[in-house]
């Protein structure tokens, strides 16, 4: 396990317009509480769950719900064996986790890496100008 952190401040939240392309996909309902709502990307490459919270991060109960909720779907995908990345993004009001699965991915090369999740979030990471082919 490891931790990877990105903090967008240029784009703010405009309008809950984040800075990454996959806060920006339309939403597809599959399941609402009191406390939060669970949805799936419905335009998008790669498959994801989205847990979404209209309280306050600060706000205990939301916060234990909605992170139980994304932990009993997390045991799950460890029990199968199934790599994953989340993904939270604070809102205007509330916040959203992303929990994208992945496929096993198994390296071919030494030095090849699997999609973590700035590129499955839709950012590119490039080393240098000279790597870049635009």
């Amino acid at each position: 396990m490891h931790f990877q952190g990105f903090f967008f401040a240029e784009h703010g939240l405009q309008g809950d317009k984040g800075g990454l392309p996959i806060e920006n996909v339309p939403l597809g309902l599959l399941s609402s509480s009191s406390t939060h709502s669970v949805y799936e990307l419905s335009d998008y490459p790669v498959p994801a769950l989205v847990f979404s919270s209209e309280a306050s991060v600060s706000n205990p109960e939301s916060k234990s719900t909605l992170v139980g909720a994304v932990m009993h779907c997390v045991d799950e995908l460890i029990k199968m064996d199934v790599p994953h990345n989340v993904l939270m993004s604070p809102q205007s009001s509330g916040f959203r986790l992303y929990l994208i699965p992945q496929t096993s991915f198994i390296r071919t090369d030494p030095y090849e890496i699997g999609p973590a999740f700035p590129e499955l979030s839709g950012f590119m990471i490039v080393k240098g100008r000279k790597s870049t082919v635009i």
